[in-house]
């Protein structure tokens, strides 16, 4: 992550560097590979139709959809969810699916799970107690015969059978493969121990004690069928990301009466869950951008916050998302404003914290405002009618339409934001984006492409030797490693010298400093030195440094510089 977030800042600071008309060196040192290294599956998903070099989804684009209906139940005196759903799987995909992949995400709590971080409480995992298939139950003790899912194993077996239920990705093997362009209805009930956080930081989840509780990747999941690799069976260690269909989510959540819910999506039955006091409170968020108290300290309770009763179902609806959250407390304090998103409509913004962190949500609204506000303009509209941000013990993750809490040149951005409005709700693999990339920007990228994601080499620069001749000064600068980059001097004068402005490739950074750019194509002969004409007289400079931001992948930066720094050793 951190080396593609560097490649995107060098990818901003090319655009600004004019192309070179020839080459300096014929001297064929260094070979500079300028393709973009294709796999089997990209070369197929091309060829039929699905995706295509412009980077753009191409004409035969599919994907998987998915609708839930899940009913859910709190339990605070086990600590524990309760959970049945009822899922439409729409086959949009030209092939014959004999198997169903399910994510067990919650499987990564289990004792004997395989994860890649520690988690905060060992927990059962998730317990599936009933699967049907188009209503047809499906036998949780049935195992194949003959084993495998190997050569020879293709043939559809004669009942429906599951495996893996102890994983993170379990097996719904078909009796009956759902047909290209058809649909199948599954039913699943399931259940899991919330994590308990007793401190610090959760993982995407968790309860503080019997007033809070923070829930993702909390029910059984169809995972994502594509057209480069099939289903996606890798399983959930902890700290990855997520590869989700899209679709359509109604979900109702038991929870006790006293307990303020956020939810991605609208909930559907104020009416039924809030008091008349909160609902009129509400009635007012959006008719200016104040920040309301919806629910403080003295509303805590039901009757007050909440309608009376011993326990409420809120109902929430979200279109066309992938991927459901929420989280829950009888102690959170909701405020809320509204946002104009630029080039869409006016949302509500809402943020539930508990009394204590009453400090870390300060400026929320602010904060909030400005990114909904600053990402549209930059990449596309905010996509959704709400945003709720909710306290709880994962500090830093994000799901459609809810927060869990607390670049580059502008040719730069508006490729990412075609590109970004292109796969709007698609799956985008690699190479559509560097494919749209290539072609919003009108370069051909591959060899940034090439060296930056595909390998592990390093630039490697030096400032090999430096000579005077009148007026000029000529420094000579060295790449050593495999990977070619922009060569980059900061220039630090004695005095300011006004006849600098003119030149076209310096930039005025400071008093007495001026930014001098060459671009990656001086090194595409093949020769690791270049000779760099700076129009200064060298009496006149203070200091000359090779690659003063340290931007690119250097194994010594010890030698970048004139005069040479002294060697602490």
């Amino acid at each position: 992550m951190k080396r593609t977030s560097i490649a995107l800042g060098f990818l901003a600071l090319l655009l600004a560097i004019p192309s070179a008309s020839s080459a300096q060196n014929a001297l064929q040192e260094r070979a500079v590979r300028r393709d973009v290294p294709l796999t089997n599956m990209i070369r197929n998903a091309c060829g039929a139709g699905a995706r295509d070099s412009t980077g753009a989804p191409g004409a035969n684009y599919w994907q998987l959809e998915v609708s839930y209906s899940i009913d859910a139940r709190l339990d605070i005196g086990v600590g524990a969810i309760f959970g049945r759903e009822t899922v439409t799987v729409e086959n949009n995909s030209p092939d014959a699916l004999d198997r169903i992949v399910l994510r067990l995400d919650q499987n990564v709590y289990a004792e004997n799970a395989v994860r890649s971080r520690a988690v905060p409480d060992i927990t059962g995992g998730t317990v599936v107690s009933a699967i049907s298939v188009n209503g047809f139950a499906v036998d949780l003790a049935l195992q194949p015969q003959g084993g495998g899912r190997g050569r020879g194993q293709a043939r559809s077996p004669e009942n429906n059978y599951v495996t893996g239920l102890n994983t993170t990705s379990a097996t719904l093997r078909l009796k009956d493969p759902i047909p290209a362009h058809g649909s199948v209805t599954l039913a699943i009930d399931w259940s899991f121990e919330v994590p308990s956080v007793t401190g610090g930081r959760g993982l995407r989840m968790g309860a503080w004690g019997d007033s809070l509780v923070q829930v993702a990747q909390w029910y059984p999941q169809v995972a994502k069928y594509d057209d480069l690799r099939g289903w996606d069976t890798d399983p959930y260690l902890g700290g990855s990301e997520f590869y989700n269909n899209f679709g359509s989510f109604d979900v109702r959540l038991d929870v006790p009466a006293d307990w303020t819910v956020g939810a991605t999506g609208l909930l559907q039955n104020p009416d039924e869950v809030l008091s008349s006091q909160i609902r009129k409170r509400l009635s007012h968020v959006m008719e200016s951008d104040a920040t309301l108290t919806i629910v403080g300290e003295t509303d805590f309770g039901a009757g007050k916050a909440t309608a009376t009763g011993d326990r409420l179902v809120w109902h929430f609806v979200a279109d066309y998302v992938n991927d459901f959250a929420w989280a829950a407390s009888d102690q959170y304090i909701w405020q809320a404003t509204r946002v104009d998103i630029p080039g869409a409509e006016t949302i509500p913004f809402y943020w539930m914290y508990l009394p204590g962190h009453a400090a870390g949500f300060e400026g929320a609204d602010e904060r909030g405002r400005h990114a909904l506000q600053f990402y549209p303009e930059l990449w596309m509209p905010y996509a959704f009618p709400i945003l709720t941000m909710a306290d709880g013990p994962d500090t830093g993750m994000e799901y459609p339409m809810f927060i869990m809490s607390a670049l580059g040149a502008e040719e730069v951005q508006r490729a990412m934001s075609e590109y970004a409005k292109a796969w709007r709700f698609k799956h985008p693999s690699p190479w559509d984006y560097m494919f749209s990339m290539n072609a919003s920007l009108g370069q051909d990228l591959g060899w940034f492409w090439n060296y930056w994601l595909f390998t592990t080499e390093s630039v490697d620069g030096s400032m090999a030797n430096f000579a005077a001749s009148g007026g000029n000064t000529a420094v000579t600068v060295r790449q050593d490693g495999q990977m070619p980059a922009p060569v980059v001097l900061s220039i630090q004068f004695r005095g300011w010298d006004p006849s600098v402005a003119s030149i076209l490739n310096a930039e005025k950074v400071g008093e007495n400093e001026v930014l001098v750019t060459f671009p990656v194509d001086v090194w595409f002969t093949g020769s690791k030195s270049f000779q760099a004409e700076l129009p200064f007289a060298l009496d006149g400079i203070e200091t000359i440094t090779l690659d003063p931001n340290g931007r690119f992948p250097d194994r010594d930066p010890s030698d970048n510089a004139w005069p040479r720094v002294p060697s602490a050793g």
